[in-house]
């Protein structure tokens, strides 16, 4: 075998294509009787028109205008989606926190001592299972500027 060997022969164009690796001057020749060519001498690829503008500047303006129309149209729906995530966002929130008052107020004083010392929280020896329940909920959901 040469120092020509193996070699990569290409079939398509620069954007794309499919290589082969040509180990012999049998193959190769097999190969590019296949339509396998060097890399240097694949084609650039076709541009393909889709689609052309013809007829007069008022059918293009009226084109223009409902495409902005549509494009309007779609901010406007991802908008509301927007509001409407925030909104679901905001309730299901809402449904955590009040969960969770549920939760630490079916607790006993001692279970809620033992979350707030996990937590680090202080609380009076003397405070009432209320007061315990409302340090637990605050450090969930400390207030707004806290």
């Amino acid at each position: 075998m040469s120092d020509e060997y193996p070699k990569a022969l290409y079939r398509g164009d620069t954007k794309s294509y499919v290589h082969v690796i040509a180990d012999g001057e049998d193959h190769e020749q097999h190969l590019r009787e296949e339509g396998y060519v060097n890399y240097s001498e694949l084609k650039e690829p076709e541009i393909v028109v889709v689609g052309k503008v013809t007829g007069s500047s008022g059918e293009l303006e009226k084109v223009q205008k409902e495409l902005l129309e549509a494009l309007k149209a779609n901010q406007e729906l991802e908008d509301q989606l927007a509001t409407a995530r925030d909104e679901y966002i905001s309730r299901m929130n809402a449904l955590q926190k009040e969960n969770d008052t549920l939760k630490y107020s079916a607790m006993d004083a001692n279970e809620l001592k033992a979350v707030l010392d996990e937590k680090g929280i202080k609380y009076g020896s003397r405070d009432g299972k209320d007061v315990l329940v409302t340090y637990v909920l605050e450090s969930l959901y400390p207030k707004e500027g806290e």
